[in-house]
């Protein structure tokens, strides 16, 4: 993580920060197997279409995207506060999702799942109004561009296109300690998708498809004291 920031005058400053690309890693995953019955893992054992799986372990890794934000902010007046953040997401980093059977006994080939995730934008304006001394007022609203391309779009991660307003508030009842409250509304800008993928049972292909939805609201409340 890197950062600077600069005081262009008393009314503007300037922002930019960068966040490197992460990988997560899992070297020895397990998987647990529970049956309704006995008797049904006795007859699904049987046709030897279910795999041991709990008997074996995988490993696979997940790459996190880099970050890179340019943010400015305006102060017109003592009391207003103006600010725009450009953030640039590496998510062509998210390139595949591979998963490795350690041992043969499982009998399945290895998962190599397909993302191509595109790189994106997320746009966000948001204003402080200084009300009195003791007050602050907060209200933003941003636009996240969702990283999966039409045709890669899977119930693995159902993300799109999502639209936040927010608001909230900085009160300070007595010297030094202060109350923020905050509320956040999300909205996913709906879509059809589809995600073709083999399975590791039948060998065949098949495509998942339908129409996705979100909605997200999220309260926080904090509170700080200074020393």
């Amino acid at each position: 993580n890197i950062g600077v920031m600069y005081d262009v005058n008393e009314k503007v400053t300037l922002g930019l920060s960068y966040r490197s690309r992460i990988r997560m890693k899992v070297k020895e995953g397990t998987v647990e197997l529970d049956y309704a019955s006995e008797k049904i893992k006795n007859a699904l054992d049987a046709t030897g279409l279910i795999p041991p799986l709990d008997k074996g372990t995988f490993h696979a890794q997940l790459p996190l995207p880099s970050n890179t934000t340019l943010g400015v902010s305006y102060r017109p007046s003592e009391r207003w506060e103006v600010a725009l953040d450009l953030q640039f997401v590496g998510w062509s980093a998210y390139d595949s999702l591979n998963v490795v059977f350690n041992e043969k006994v499982l009998k399945l080939d290895d998962i190599k799942a397909e993302k191509n995730y595109k790189n994106t934008m997320t746009y966000r304006l948001g204003a402080r109004y200084m009300a009195t001394e003791r007050l602050d007022v907060r209200l933003g609203v941003y636009y996240d561009q969702s990283p999966i391309r039409k045709h890669f779009y899977n119930p693995e991660t159902p993300g799109m296109g999502k639209i936040g307003m927010s608001t909230g508030l900085s009160f300070e009842p007595y010297r030094n300690l202060v109350i923020d409250v905050a509320f956040l509304y999300i909205q996913g800008i709906s879509r059809d998708g589809s995600y073709t993928q083999r399975n590791v049972l039948t060998g065949q292909n098949e495509t998942f498809s339908g129409h996705y939805k979100s909605n997200a609201v999220t309260a926080s409340l904090g509170l700080s004291y200074r020393f």
